[in-house]
This record gives structure tokens, C-alpha cells and sequence, in this order.
């Protein structure tokens, strides 16, 4: 689960996109750098289960991912995620600048 976690992380961390161009074109053309709001513990030695946004159950499984208004940027959301589809229950990444199609 760690794995389909830093996938999250990588594919949406200050990732450019339409969004975040758009973003920039707005301040003055001057260059900006989009953080998530939160990344506590995110691609740390921390269990998992600690990290901001996540959700564990009893046996430490991820069950919840809630990531939303966090600044999360990118083209794509990865298809990772779908190796957390035995035990996860919700994912919230609304409110974010990710340009997904499809």
C-alpha cells in the first residue's frame, strides 16, 4: 500500500498542468511552485496509516484516502490506487488542480 501511496504523491506533487499554468498566468506571469497544503508524513519512515489524508482499519490496511483541497496538481490521477481496492472504502481528491480526462 505504500507503494500505490508514493504514486499518489509523485504523479501529484507540484506537478505543472492547464490548471496550474493558468494559475501562473495569473500572478503575473511570475513562476509558482504548487505544495500540497498538508504532506505530513508523506514519503517518511512513518507508518502509512499516519500519513495526512489517510484512513487504517484495525489491522493497519488503508481504508480512507481524503486528500481534498490539498493543492494537488498533475494531468493524471494513477492507476495505483487500484491496488488499495480490497480495503479502501473512500477516496475524496475534490477541490484539487488535477487535469483529468476521460
Amino acid at each position: 500500500q505504500r507503494y500505490a501511496l508514493a504514486c499518489i504523491y509523485f504523479a501529484t506533487f507540484q506537478i505543472a498542468n492547464e490548471y496550474t499554468t493558468a494559475i501562473e498566468e495569473g500572478n503575473n506571469n511570475e513562476p509558482q511552485v504548487i505544495e500540497w497544503k498538508n504532506s505530513n508524513d508523506w514519503i517518511t519512515n512513518q507508518d502509512e496509516c499516519s500519513w495526512y489524508g489517510i484512513t487504517c482499519n484495525e489491522e493497519g490496511l488503508i481504508t480512507g484516502i481524503d486528500l481534498s483541497y490539498n493543492e494537488l496538481t498533475g494531468s493524471t490521477f494513477p492507476t495505483e490506487i487500484g491496488l488499495l481496492n480490497a480495503t479502501l472504502e473512500y477516496l475524496d481528491i475534490g477541490g484539487n488542480h488535477i487535469a483529468c480526462s476521460g
